[in-house]
């Protein structure tokens, strides 16, 4: 009967524990989109961005088309090329960075969202959405090579997140059988 009673307890203290962590997980994923949307965003100093606001008008989005690469991987190859300068680097490797913890964090908040191209598609939204709002606003420039490694960084941080819920699958299962063999 005390084994019951325990397993019981530990039950209920799970289910705690659950809801807890299920609140941290969201904490993280907002602290990381707002990090995410100051960094890609929000890079300028305010003062900047105040001017752009005051100057911004209709003829700036037209240069912002005018200037925006939709040509998928011209980017990338150009970096590519001179990957060893900085702003190379930071580009290729920053896009790819900066949503890997998308890929990682969106299951573990949203546990519906689950699945390989759901993660692909959100993350495909989200940077297409970073973009449309640089084009606009002429915060930044819209480039279509910046949305391939943005959902690049998030596949990665997917796979990552796949493996070790994987591996905790397993552990889990094992101490649950070893937990029965003991009543």
């Amino acid at each position: 009967m005390d084994i019951e009673r325990e397993f019981m307890e530990r039950e209920s203290n799970a289910k705690k524990d659950k809801k807890y962590v299920a609140i941290i997980h969201g904490v993280v994923f907002a602290c990381y989109l707002l990090l995410l949307f100051r960094v890609i965003i929000f890079k300028f100093p305010f003062a900047v961005l105040s001017e752009m606001v005051q100057n911004w008008s209709y003829d700036s989005v037209k240069q912002g088309v005018s200037s925006a690469n939709l040509v998928p991987f011209k980017t990338i190859f150009s970096y590519a090329k001179v990957v060893k300068q900085g702003y190379a680097f930071v580009n290729l490797f920053g896009n790819i960075f900066t949503f890997l913890p998308f890929g990682f964090l969106l299951p573990l908040v949203y546990e519906k969202i689950n699945k390989f191209w759901m993660i692909v598609l959100h993350a495909l939204w989200l940077s297409l959405g970073i973009e449309i709002f640089q084009l606009v606003t002429q915060f930044g420039v819209f480039d279509i090579d910046d949305m391939i490694l943005n959902t690049f960084g998030a596949i990665l941080g997917y796979l990552l997140f796949y493996l070790l819920f994987q591996i905790h699958k397993k552990f889990t299962e094992s101490t649950k059988k070893e937990h029965k063999k003991r009543i």
